[in-house]
């Protein structure tokens, strides 16, 4: 990740108040840079990725998991990243170039594994035109799928409603 960086997330639980605001002037400079970096490649990101990275907003969604399914003989695959948030499940379906990688961030991380969630994610697209997303867990795990194509589908599960007794 090059701008909401596991470290520079880690600032923000400093102990010294000067460094706690530091931290909120780089993270303030960190959107500026990245919504900048998305105006550059938002041309070359297919419709659904632009929907993602511009309007779907992940962040705390409860991550449910990653798997990984081989397509074709030629080696392709797919991903379904599975999330949720309130009643709303979200899988992200991403036609890889390449497989995934996951790797926990370098520093010693301190917040909770148990519950995964969301925190922050990058898009960029290489000179081959292959798109990147990058996903900032907050067990402190990074995901990077390369892919040519992806898919968005939403799904609103009800909740049962109470009956009241008489």
């Amino acid at each position: 990740m090059r701008y909401f960086t596991p470290e520079l997330y880690l600032n923000f639980k400093a102990s010294d108040r000067a460094k706690v605001v530091k931290a909120h002037d780089d993270w303030e400079n960190a959107i500026q840079s990245y919504r900048q970096h998305l105006s550059g490649i938002g041309t070359k990101m297919t419709a659904n990725a632009r929907k993602l990275a511009e309007s779907l907003c992940m962040h705390d969604a409860d991550y449910l998991g990653m798997v990984v399914v081989p397509v074709s003989e030629e080696g392709t695959s797919l991903a379904v990243l599975l999330t949720r948030q309130d009643s709303a499940r979200v899988f992200l379906v991403y036609f890889l170039a390449e497989q995934p990688s996951i790797e926990q961030a370098k520093s010693r991380w301190p917040y909770s594994k148990k519950q995964v969630h969301w925190l922050y994610d990058e898009f960029d697209v290489d000179e081959r035109g292959v798109q990147q997303h990058e996903v900032l867990l907050s067990n402190g795990q990074i995901v990077t799928l390369r892919f040519h194509e992806m898919q968005i589908i939403e799904h609103s599960v009800e909740e049962p409603a109470l009956v009241a007794e008489i």
